[in-house]
């Protein structure tokens, strides 16, 4: 397909002011813009109309490649984001309870048994030939019967990446918020909350590494007040998302998770340990979490 810039301009900005609903307004530039580039969702942020008026009194310096806001986020999906396309962080950017939930790209929940896979390679060719003589239901025919030759019945469900753990951080002097003001770089990955209260100015930045691959979070006080706050790693509650329907009946977290525990030591260091009930040949077994260095250690 030839893509053309003005052409898909053109036909997003028709789409985006199809309907004064904003739902079905999105939903009609999704389905476009799902044919040209690849999507699978879109949403639409409304920032306040007053902004500029409040930046003489904003709490930090707008990065020259990211964005600011001055509300929290309400749930997951508004978060910030950090992380070098190996470990990330969605930071929720609240002041008095702060959650930060951690992830890896290879943390999948081993919920279904693995498969051999189908020798495809070896009758690339036949697929090939099938499909230039307008064969394809005969070729998506000929992957199944190999699949079946393995014993892969029916449709094969990838097992769901799963958030490591979440850090909570609650400030035990709450006070009324007087400014707050949360951005991201997206030069540096760097995410910023800060707020101010009659306490004094207080702010948590954190980012990832991709040279050490490690998160790193830091909790100071910018106008020298005493820090009082609590922390703790945690598993994330059963309703972070939305239900979703589908055809696949999913199993519930304690069917596939065995164990949970979380450790302090003498050291300050704390731990978070996840071992899986399903323990499939050369699937995952669990995992480690250490807040020393923000990392994650895989059990095979």
């Amino acid at each position: 397909m030839t893509f053309d810039k003005n052409d898909c301009f053109i036909e997003t900005a028709k789409r985006i002011t199809s309907s004064l609903d904003l739902e079905t307004a999105l939903w009609r530039c999704l389905q476009y813009l799902e044919t040209v580039i690849p999507l699978t969702g879109i949403s639409l942020a409304l920032f306040e109309r007053n902004f500029a008026e409040d930046l003489d009194n904003l709490l930090l310096t707008p990065p020259e490649h990211g964005f600011v806001s001055l509300n929290t986020a309400t749930k997951w999906e508004e978060s910030m984001l950090t992380g070098n396309g190996t470990l990330g962080a969605l930071v929720i950017g609240h002041p008095a309870n702060e959650r930060i939930i951690l992830s890896h790209e290879k943390l999948f929940m081993p919920e279904y048994l693995p498969t051999k896979a189908p020798d495809l390679a070896s009758n690339l060719e036949t697929f090939r030939q099938m499909v230039l003589e307008g064969k394809g239901e005969e070729a998506s025919e000929l992957a199944v019967k190999l699949g079946e030759e393995v014993g892969i019945e029916g449709m094969i469900w990838t097992n769901p990446l799963i958030p490591a753990c979440q850090i909570e951080i609650e400030t035990m002097d709450q006070g009324e918020i007087l400014n707050y003001a949360r951005s991201v770089d997206y030069e540096t990955g760097e995410a910023i909350t800060v707020w101010q209260t009659d306490q004094g100015t207080f702010k948590r930045s954190i980012f990832t590494s991709r040279l050490d691959n490690v998160t790193v979070l830091k909790v100071s006080s910018v106008s020298g007040s005493p820090l009082h706050m609590r922390m703790r790693l945690a598993q994330l509650s059963g309703g972070e998302a939305e239900p979703v329907e589908d055809e696949e009946e999913e199993s519930a977290p304690e069917e596939l998770i065995e164990k949970v525990s979380t450790n302090l030591d003498a050291g300050g260091r704390l731990t978070y340990q996840t071992q899986f009930r399903k323990k499939w040949e050369g699937s995952l077994k669990g995992y480690v979490k250490n807040s020393i260095y923000s990392s994650l250690i895989l059990v095979s």
